[in-house]
């Protein structure tokens, strides 16, 4: 049995850290934003990645295999702590050589229904960090094909990933995925009505609400929300608390069981429906300035992949303390670069686990 499959996106993520993008001509790294803020809120063609790649430099972007759900089955491998991982999801030509399918077998992460077509283009996540934020342009490449394997190899699927504890979903750039994986979760907790459903709906899924998307929702026993995607999902324009907006979320999406995990700035919020209304945990929340920021791609896929490994080994009953070991995990991702950032990982998880009694 596994411990916890992903779904989601496989992308090449092309990342241009802080220090490098301040070390660019102004004029060039100008031009570059005004091509990242023409495409912000939509999807970009190669065209556009193109562009910015040719205005700020290919040496200036270092590669690496990404995607929000495989970040965090791909820090959990890297920890040491013995988790079972999966991915469920569609991989592409990155056009060098890094291979989807070659990592997760490094990893011993289980791609049996990773789906595989090498004369497509892979999905493509080019990230640049300038003052302590990011700035994307996602190519969604194969990973539309999603919704297309999911039903051609049903079945299959299905029975995967009853046989698991825990899946952990993300958004994904197929308008089909939504439908197609609320199929398979709906099935899926038929057969294994113990397994946990973890969902990360990102800004993408949030602002596009639909049917599927609400059914997603009402099936996972954990929903992780950043600032912006709490304050959409409650359409809240003005001043109204943190405690009214979570309120208005568990009425509005009809949710029952699930636990709101809220990403705010100053602090981590956990709300949960009790016999007589909404609790609220607050956790404090590891700041990291921004000029400390050197690169913000996945800090929350780390978040997630530090809070589920606790509720893994130790109970969904440890919610305090996945919440401070995925805080810790994120700080760690703000501030450290390139790989370095797994074996850190591991050390804060082995320093820290030992307390989780």
């Amino acid at each position: 049995m596994l411990d916890i499959i992903g779904i989601g996106s496989l992308n090449l993520d092309l990342i241009a850290t802080a220090e490098t993008v301040n070390s660019l001509p102004k004029e060039r790294v100008r031009d570059a934003f005004r091509i990242l803020e023409d495409c912000a809120g939509r999807q970009a063609d190669l065209s556009d990645i193109e562009e910015v790649l040719s205005l700020l430099g290919r040496d200036s972007f270092c590669a690496t295999l990404g995607g929000s759900a495989f970040n965090t089955v791909h820090a959990m491998a890297e920890l040491g702590a013995g988790i079972k991982t999966g991915f469920v999801g569609v991989s592409g030509n990155t056009g060098c050589l890094l291979d989807f399918k070659g990592l997760m077998s490094g990893l011993s992460v289980d791609s049996r229904y990773v789906g595989c077509l090498p004369l497509e283009s892979s999905g493509i996540c080019l990230c640049v960090n300038r003052d302590g934020r990011r700035s994307l342009l996602v190519y969604p490449g194969c990973n539309r094909r999603l919704s297309v394997h999911i039903k051609q190899n049903f079945e299959g699927i299905v029975r995967y990933l009853a046989d698991a504890r825990m899946l952990h979903i993300t958004s994904i750039a197929d308008d089909m995925a939504p439908e197609a994986i609320a199929g398979a979760i709906e099935e899926t907790k038929r057969r294994n009505p113990d397994i946990r459903i973890s969902l990360d709906p990102g800004l993408a899924w949030v602002r596009n609400i639909t049917p599927a998307i609400i059914r997603l929702m009402r099936s996972a026993d954990l929903i992780f929300l950043n600032t912006a995607e709490f304050r959409l999902m409650a359409e809240e324009r003005g001043g109204a608390s943190d405690m009214v907006m979570a309120c208005r979320i568990f009425e509005r999406y009809g949710l029952k069981y699930t636990i709101l995990v809220a990403k705010l700035k100053a602090a981590l919020k956990l709300y949960c429906r009790l016999d007589d209304g909404i609790a609220e945990m607050c956790i404090e929340n590891r700041i990291v300035s921004p000029d400390r920021i050197n690169d913000a791609t996945g800090a929350g896929d780390t978040f997630e992949a530090g809070f589920l490994a606790v509720l893994l080994l130790k109970g969904m009953g440890k919610l305090k303390e996945a919440a401070e070991l995925g805080s810790s995990f994120a700080y760690a991702k703000l501030t450290s670069s390139g790989d370095e950032i797994y074996p850190e990982l591991a050390n804060i998880y082995e320093e820290n686990i030992r307390k989780f009694k």
